[in-house]
């Protein structure tokens, strides 16, 4: 009996200290579990859910917002200059824009994570993009100045009763503003790109066509400045090292209003790269929507 009783108390201790520990372990281990469980819905619903909340307005807001300034600030076809400013009102605005998205706490992980640097892509490429495209306007500003010399509204020729000298006094202003325009044009950094017609080519054709000009303008100095001018002498002009010159002119002359025609300040400030981009953030603003609350 005594060993009994011994065997007994010593059972009876051990289930004391086994049951103490258990205790002890859930005391412990329940409070960090409702942490991590807790922990989890807040980082795997509730942040996501408040994300994808105010993502929403912004998106909704920066879309509406910046349709408005796209569509301002150009009058006609040819406002390159109007172009250029508007593109620093763009950048202003998405520099803006972009200091509200950081204001924005995105998830840890997950979807709401990858949209919010896609976001943060999408902030850098347009800076990138505005700069790429004010290259580009301020270069068209210069080919459309170039243009308008080549192409005067008024000219001696068109008068009954002109004669060589008119035309040799127009040449002798009319020659060195193309060729000042022209070097003016390419003398400048080129831009990123341009549209169906190549900075290097248009450079090439130009040229070719700039010691053209001098040959013309050389032939004309040569004539009778008392002859009247008439039919005969556009023949003359239209003949040999003359018809060469004025040929690669020709030549030049259509690459640029090619670019022109091509590079209109609306496809300027259309950014089409980022509207793609944008677009697909819409998509995955309305999947986060969709799994979230439904759909909007």
């Amino acid at each position: 009996w005594q060993d009994c009783r011994s065997i007994l108390k010593r059972r009876s201790k051990f289930m004391s200290t086994r049951g103490f520990t258990w205790l002890l372990v859930i005391l412990i281990v329940a409070p960090v579990l409702a942490l991590m469980g807790g922990g989890y819905y807040y980082l795997g619903v509730y942040q996501p859910k408040e994300y994808t909340k105010q993502v929403s307005r912004f998106y909704d807001d920066l879309k509406s917002d910046g349709q408005r300034q796209i569509t301002t600030g150009v009058k006609s076809g040819n406002a390159y200059k109007d172009a250029t400013s508007s593109l620093d009102v763009i950048d202003h605005f998405l520099s803006e824009q972009e200091t509200k998205l950081n204001k924005i706490k995105p998830p840890l992980f997950g979807s709401g994570r990858q949209l919010h640097e896609d976001f943060q892509t999408l902030f850098k490429s347009s800076h990138e993009a505005i700069d790429d495209n004010k290259k580009r306007a301020e270069f068209m500003v210069k080919a459309k100045e170039l243009e308008d010399v080549m192409s005067p509204k008024t000219s001696p020729f068109d008068s009954a009763t002109a004669k060589i000298k008119d035309m040799q006094q127009f040449y002798d202003k009319w020659i060195p503003a193309i060729k000042r325009a022209g070097h003016d044009l390419f003398t400048d950094d080129q831009p990123p790109s341009l549209n169906e017609v190549s900075y290097d080519e248009l450079k090439t054709a130009w040229e070719q066509a700039d010691p053209s000009f001098d040959t013309l303008w050389t032939v004309v100095r040569s004539l009778d400045p008392n002859a009247p001018f008439d039919a005969s002498l556009v023949a003359q002009l239209e003949s040999g090292q003359t018809k060469e010159a004025g040929d690669r002119i020709s030549s030049f002359n259509k690459l640029l209003k090619a670019a022109i025609d091509n590079n209109t300040p609306t496809d300027i400030l259309a950014l089409k790269n980022l509207s793609q981009s944008s677009q697909q953030l819409e998509q995955k603003i309305q999947e986060l929507q969709k799994r979230y609350f439904g759909g909007r």
